[in-house]
């Protein structure tokens, strides 16, 4: 499943959280996620505040892939985010695949801080 890791990677790149025809095509129209605040963030939201945000450095590892149905996957990694005063933030997190008419698109996130 390198393809689902390359998109979950694809989406921590800034050039990407920028354009919203590639956010579009990879968010469900049903997307939704539990944010590290406690939030439930959908679709546009996300979208959004994608777009706002300052540009970052994402590493993301230990990546895991577990079926759930012929066309759904879990994958599950660790992501060390590195902004641009130098500080970092580590988080688990996760996220459901479904392949929808030939594509994958992301259809639930959850990112959980490690203290």
């Amino acid at each position: 499943m390198e393809l689902l890791f390359d998109l979950e990677r694809k989406l921590h790149r800034s050039e990407l959280r920028k354009d919203s025809g590639n956010l579009a095509a990879l968010l469900a129209p049903s997307f939704f996620e539990f944010g590290s605040s406690g939030r439930i963030w959908h679709r546009e939201e996300t979208i959004t505040s994608l777009h706002a945000e300052e540009p970052s450095k994402v590493e993301a590892t230990e990546f895991k892939a577990h079926k759930l149905a012929e066309t759904v996957y879990l994958i599950t990694y660790r992501s060390k985010r590195t902004n641009s005063d130098g500080s970092s933030v580590e988080a688990l997190r996760s996220s459901i695949w479904r392949k929808n008419k030939g594509e994958w698109q992301m259809q639930f996130h959850q990112g959980t801080k490690i203290p």
